[in-house]
């Protein structure tokens, strides 16, 4: 966490995102007619083992009535890949909730589907800069209550949400920014890297 950062202890989160993911995928155009979907989520929820907030934001935004496609916890069904692809792509809004801690694989991966993303603010700290909120992502802050992860100012993030949804040229510039992000930052060669030349540089302050 960050509130028990050493300078001998380095970050390597977000988990990084293969290279061929882009590759393989390409990029998506952000303007089409029309969309099936406001979001989506496709996942897991365990509620002994992943952060509450996840199963918080999915229904949040159903509650307020956001055309939302869900696949978690009891009505979680199998999806191939090809599938995900199709779900994913025909959203105006990615998800990104929490896993078992704030990271997950979402956090870079989504980043090839183009799309702008919803995640909580980082409560660890990562590598490369911060994500910017309404910049790179829409951010929600979270906080430990009653033993569990739970949204803080929900009204903030709704608020958040739609005034990204009605502005087709904000969601381009925050897909562009943080592919753009993830890219310079956070794929495999560049975390190996990033860890190459932080070993060397405490072996050579040990020396």
């Amino acid at each position: 966490p960050k509130s028990c950062f050493y300078d001998d202890i380095f970050p390597i989160a977000p988990v990084p995102v293969r290279e061929e993911n882009f590759l393989d995928f390409g990029a998506l155009p952000l303007r089409q007619a029309s969309f099936e979907y406001d979001t989506v989520f496709i996942g897991d929820y365990r509620s002994n083992i992943t952060r509450s907030d996840r199963k918080q934001l999915i229904e949040l935004l159903k509650e307020h009535g956001i055309n939302i496609y869900s696949s978690y916890g009891d009505d979680k069904r199998i999806h191939q890949q090809l599938t995900l692809d199709a779900y994913y792509s025909n959203a105006r809004v990615n998800l990104s909730p929490s896993g078992k801690v704030w990271d997950s694989y979402r956090h870079t991966e989504f980043s090839k589907y183009m799309r702008p993303l919803i995640m909580p603010s980082a409560d660890c700290h990562i590598v490369g800069p911060e994500i910017g909120d309404m910049s790179d992502a829409v951010l929600y802050d979270i906080k430990l209550f009653d033993g569990s992860f739970q949204i803080n100012n929900k009204k903030n993030l709704i608020e958040k949400y739609e005034a990204l949804i009605k502005d087709e040229s904000l969601c381009a510039v925050m897909a562009n920014n943080y592919g753009k992000l993830i890219r310079e930052h956070h794929t495999r060669t560049k975390r190996s890297k990033y860890i190459l030349e932080t070993i060397k540089l405490r072996i050579n302050w040990i020396d």
